[in-house]
């Protein structure tokens, strides 16, 4: 079901450029052939913490079954796990 956190919000610029930021190369092959690009930015686990998601305790690793549903600039959408975005999984 979308929507469950207990504290949704919208994050200001302002708010992001105060976090620290981290940098990450990551590396694809596209119809361009393969490509190096370097992101630098907030990492998205912390932001989404600060909505208090809410996971099925009752169930064994509720935080695995957890998702995130993104839409970013230019309309691009992605579906990531909770677990892909962890700090111990960005690496």
């Amino acid at each position: 079901m979308p929507g469950q956190v207990d504290k949704p919000y919208t994050p200001a610029l302002a708010d992001l450029r105060s976090r620290p930021q981290i940098s990450v190369t990551v590396e694809c092959i596209s119809a361009k052939g393969l490509q190096k690009h370097t992101y630098r930015g907030v990492p998205l686990h912390g932001v989404l913490q600060d909505a208090q998601p809410r996971f099925d305790d009752t169930r064994k690793n509720g935080q695995l079954r957890g998702l995130v549903a993104a839409t970013g600039g230019g309309d691009y959408r992605a579906v990531l796990g909770w677990a892909e975005l962890g700090p111990g999984c960005a690496k």
